[in-house]
């Protein structure tokens, strides 16, 4: 086997690893081994004004790592997750760790059938994020809509974008 693989549409488990090579000389050698965290909760919540209940959506997290290699390294391959809002109106989703910043968020209005794709892994790249980290963190991701745009915030960082809007 080449490692591990997660099964498409199945989100990463709570994986934590710990790989290391050595040969042992005269038979036997004791190492020490220290799990890391491996995986990143990802949560999406969509930011609504004057209590207003947000539009029916969903969220589908795309991106290009389905698991890891032998050596804990990230495995390429298809991965994709659907999550619809919790009762306290989050998406979630454990993600593995990311090679790059092509991971992708589709919102899908269910309301509408509009679909809204970000590139949700450059954003979290430009927010200072390090996927390179011994343990990786949570991450969360608010989404605030309005009639002309989005603003997606990542722990300090700010990014807004704006929509042509078509009537």
């Amino acid at each position: 086997t080449d490692g591990f693989r997660i099964d498409d549409g199945e989100e990463c488990p709570a994986i934590y690893m710990y790989s290391e090579q050595f040969h042992p000389v005269g038979g036997e050698e004791r190492i020490q081994v220290n799990l890391h965290r491996n995986y990143c909760n990802l949560s999406v919540r969509m930011k609504t004004m004057y209590d207003v209940p947000a539009r029916p959506f969903r969220v589908k997290v795309v991106g290009k790592v389905d698991g890891y290699l032998l050596g804990g390294a990230p495995r390429e391959g298809a991965f994709s997750y659907f999550s619809a809002p919790s009762s306290e109106g989050f998406c979630r989703c454990r993600i593995p760790r990311q090679k790059d910043g092509s991971l992708m968020l589709e919102i899908d209005f269910l309301d509408s059938g509009e679909v809204r794709t970000f590139p949700a892994g450059e954003y979290i790249l430009a927010s200072g994020y390090d996927w390179n980290a011994i343990d990786l963190e949570d991450i969360l991701v608010e989404m605030d809509f309005s009639r002309t745009g989005v603003t997606f915030n990542i722990s300090k960082w700010k990014k807004t974008l704006s929509f042509d809007i078509t009537f």
